[in-house]
Parts: structure tokens; sequence; C-alpha cells
């Protein structure tokens, strides 16, 4: 009994650290790009539909970035919650969870032989389950992607340690599965090649060889990203701007901290950070295990500070030197006498910034008022805001805060958008078409401005208007099915039903699951006389509502 108890032990405390840290944000719903990403996204609603985010027209048109994203099996993962739980949050809240404990008992595994034994195996598996800096990667389900990979980095030194059977095939099998998660998953070589550096035997060179089809298949996937992004990513401010963003990254990885929602910058300098490491790198030299783990976090940190990536800052980048962190910090308590005071402090400001940041996530809301607290002038944070206000039915509240987001050069477009959605739900029209053309042309790219301009435009009468602004949108936008349904409307208004028909069907050849669309296309195959038809689309309609009450 004993020795059930104390294998099962190690486990029972990661589940519990996890949920005393992420229990709170359960009860939340989609935050911020969630809504895109799953909420709004047509293609994670049926398999049939999923399959095409392997296809690079995919990440062209439904996630134009700059530079590119290329992120399959994320959105398979999505599929897969969206079958049993249709768009209940809390069912992809409940994955991203179990996807960050299998990520920690891994660690735990990968510790236990790194250490040598259990319990400070087991302490390294808990300070990562509730390791402040990650709950971006829990509690937003579009962040997944980096626990995904960091599962396959994770098992590959498991494999490497134990010197697994064809090893190098199963190296270059779990690469693939983490670069179709997330682009960033191309540092795992790097963390793999310098274990086995380090660990390799009398002949590292040697050893490193076992990476080589890791290597050449990474080649392959930087040759697909340059085709699907066209090019070269620009490279952003350049070397310098790349060192502010590595050494803030670091900073990030290895402090305790609030949630960084606003993606600031911290305040400590960001090439001190880099200096820092590289001290405590050459300090730790001696110890190769040390060294390993020291090493580690700002060599993950490489992609995450490119500046092509995307927004700067994001938290969730962090994910793979956080792992580093926390095998680092729990080596240098078993290890040195010095540390164990520097953990008393780590673990009770872990535990005041978690308790905090439970709070924070665990409401919208919540959410972007403390961000507004932080960065009072960041666009992001006002537009974010002021559609949480929108939201809940406040558009008088909402509308200051959209007013400042319009100075915001990457938010300002929205913005507008967002007041004219404002102005439209009280009734003001002439409002409402003011500021969708300002976003427009803020724009001229922003479907969603000419999809909400034609919609005001139809209400009015000027329906010719209208359908230039749809078939705008629907140029910009070819894979978005309400600007279909709505020029259905238009067709139908104009008594052309069979034109109607034609792009209610486009609308739900895009998203199956698009009720007001099949609701559409059962009053025009009524009056085309096609009642069996009709029945058919009667019945698909219902059983999609029965599907909508039942996650609710």
């Amino acid at each position: 009994m004993r020795e059930k108890i104390k294998k099962i032990l190690p486990w029972s405390l990661l589940l519990l650290a996890g949920l005393a840290a992420y229990a709170p944000t359960f009860r939340g719903g989609f935050v911020w790009d969630d809504r895109t990403v799953v909420a709004d996204n047509p293609f994670i609603k049926g398999w049939d539909r999923t399959m095409t985010a392997f296809t690079p027209d995919y990440w062209r048109h439904f996630h134009p970035v700059q530079g590119a994203r290329y992120r399959p099996l994320r959105n398979v993962s999505f599929t897969l919650d969206y079958t049993f739980g249709r768009l209940d949050p809390l069912v992809y809240k409940l994955t991203n969870f179990g996807l960050h404990f299998a990520a920690a008992a891994l660690l735990f595994l990968f510790a236990r032989r790194l250490f040598g034994a259990e319990l400070p195996a087991a302490a390294t598996g808990c300070v990562f389950m509730a390791w402040p800096r990650l709950m971006e990667n829990v509690a937003w389900v579009r962040n997944r992607g980096e626990i995904m990979a960091a599962i396959c980095l994770l098992w590959g030194l498991l494999l490497i340690h134990d010197r697994d059977a064809r090893l190098e095939l199963k190296l270059a099998g779990l690469l693939l599965l983490g670069l179709l998660s997330i682009e960033s998953a191309l540092v795992i070589p790097l963390v793999w090649g310098l274990y086995l550096a380090l660990f390799g035997g009398e002949e590292p060179l040697k050893a490193l060889k076992l990476l080589y089809p890791a290597l050449g298949l990474l080649a392959a996937y930087a040759a697909f990203m340059f085709y699907l992004a066209g090019g070269l990513p620009s490279a952003g401010g350049g070397a310098l701007d790349w060192l502010k963003a590595w050494g803030g990254y670091i900073w990030l990885s290895v402090m305790p901290y609030g949630v960084n929602p606003v993606r600031a910058l911290p305040g400590l300098p960001a090439l001190a950070a880099i200096a820092t490491a590289a001290a405590v790198v050459w300090a730790l030299r001696k110890d190769r295990i040390a060294l390993f783990l020291a090493a580690w976090i700002p060599l993950s940190l490489t992609a995450a500070a490119l500046p092509f990536r995307g927004r700067p800052m994001a938290d969730h980048a962090a994910y793979y030197a956080c792992i580093a962190a926390a095998l680092l910090l729990v080596y240098l308590v078993k290890n040195y006498a010095r540390a164990k005071i520097g953990l008393a402090i780590f673990v009770i400001l872990n535990i005041i910034i978690i308790a905090h940041n439970g709070k924070v996530y665990a409401e919208e809301r919540a959410l972007w008022e403390y961000a507004f607290t932080r960065a009072p002038a960041d666009g992001t944070v006002l537009l974010n805001l002021g559609r949480v206000y929108m939201a809940s039915g406040e558009p008088e509240k909402a509308a200051p805060f959209l007013k400042k987001a319009t100075a915001d050069g990457s938010s300002g477009a929205y913005a507008y958008n967002d007041l004219g959605l404002a102005a439209q739900q009280e009734g003001k029209t002439d409002e409402a078409l003011s500021y969708f053309g300002m976003a427009i042309q803020m724009d001229p790219s922003f479907y969603g401005g000419y999809l909400n301009r034609g919609g005001v435009r139809y209400m009015r009468g000027l329906h010719e208007e209208a359908r230039a602004d749809w078939e705008a949108a629907m140029a910009l936008a070819p894979n978005r099915p309400e600007v279909y349904n709505n020029l259905g409307l238009y067709y139908a208004g104009l008594g052309k039903l069979a034109e109607a028909k034609d792009y209610f069907y486009e609308a739900v050849v895009i998203d199956p699951e698009f009720a007001e669309a099949r609701e559409n296309l059962v009053v025009v195959h009524r009056k085309l006389g096609q009642d069996q038809m009709a029945r058919e689309e009667l019945y698909r309609l219902s059983k999609i509502k029965a599907r909508n009450a039942a996650s609710r």
C-alpha cells in the first residue's frame, strides 16, 4: 500500500499544483483572439473542414499576418474539442490544462533521470505546473501550440537520455509534430543538440549525428515557410531590436511576474538581462547539468525574439524557457545551500502572483480592466476594454475607450469599426456609417469595415451600395460565411432566388453550423417549391440548434 501511495503521490502533487493555479480560470469564457481562432472559425467545426488547415491557402487567407504562420495540428486539436464540447469554453480550457499537465509529467520523468532523485523531480514538476508566466498558455485557448511543441521537446529529451532504438527517426517525427503545432518549435533541435553535446559521451560530435534527419526536416520546413510567406519576412528594426526582445524574454522567463497582456518590455534593461544570462552560464560552466539548464533558457528564446514573429513580448512564447528555469531553480536549491533562501522567496512570490493571475484571467472584463491600470494609453488594451463593455450591452461606456484607441496605428481601424457597431446599437446609423468609412480609410484591406458598412446601407435601403461593400469584403476574405449569407439576402430581396440559394449554400459549405444561413435556405427552398429540400434543411437546422442548446 505504501509503495502505491509513493508512486501516485508525485502525479497527485502535479495535478493539485495545477488546479490550485488554474482552476479559477476554468469558469471564464474565450479571451481576445480565442474568438477569431476558435469561436468564429468555421474551419474547426467539422473534420472535412479542419483538414484545410494543412493547406497553405488556409493560412494565407484566414490568418493573414506579417511573415507566416502554419499550425494545422493545433487546429486539429480544436476540432477534437468542438466534436465533444461544441463552443463550450470549459472544454477547450480543460484541454489546455490537460496538455500542460502532460508537459509537466514529462518534465517530472526527465528531471528524475537528470537529477537521479524522485523528490527534486516532483518539486520541478510542481514548480513548472504553477509557474506564473505560463498563465497565457493555459488560460488562452489559442496559445496551446507552445504546450504541444514542448511535449515533443521533452519527449525527445527522454528518448535521447534512454538512447531509444531508431532514435534518429523518432526525433524527426517529434520535431515534425512540433512544427505542425507552432513555428517556434524550430528551436527544439537546438535544445536536443545542447543536451547531446554535453551528455553525448566521449564523442559528442558523433552523438550529434542523431539529429541529421531532424535537421534535414528543419531545412525542408524553412523552405516551405519561405514559400508560405512569399519571401523572407521583414526583420523589423534589425539586430538591436532582436537583442532587446531576446533580453526581455530572458527576464520574463526567470522572474515571477504578473500577467503581461499589454506585451510590455520589463523594466530591467534587456541588454543587462543578456549579460546576466551570459555571466550565469559562465559561472556554471564546470557543472554540466547547471550549464545545460542555464544555456537552455536563452537558446530556446532565439525564435521567440525574432522581430517578424508578431506582437513583441508575448508571455506564452517563453514556455520552453520556463521549463529550463524550473529545472534550474530546483537543481540549484538541491546542490547549492545558498539557493534555498532564494527558493523560499520565489515560492512566496509565486503563490501571491498565481493567485492574482487566476482572479484576473477568470473573467475577460477583469483582465482588461487590470491591463488598463498597467497601460492606460495602450491601443490594444483600450480596444479590448471597449469590446468588453460592448459585449455587456454598455455601448456608451465603450465609446470613450474606443475613441482613444483610434489613435493607435495597429488598433485604429478595429476601434473605428467597433465605434460604428456601438453607434449602430444605439440607432445612430449616420454616425455608424461614418465610423465604418473611417475604418476602411485607415485600412483599405479591413474586411470588417466593408461587411458592417454594407449591413447598415442595406438596412437603409441602399442595396446596391451594400452589395458593393459585401463583394469587396468577399474579395478580401473569401472564407468568411457571413458575407455570403448577406449577399444571399441581397439577391433574395431582388427575387433572384436561384442566385440567393447559391450564396446561402456557399455560406453553409464554409460553416456547416451557420444556423442563420440554413434558415434562409429553408425559406428559399419553399419559395422555389422544393419542399423536400426545405425539410432536409429544417432537419439539419434542428440538429444544430439542439447541439447549441446542449453546449450552453
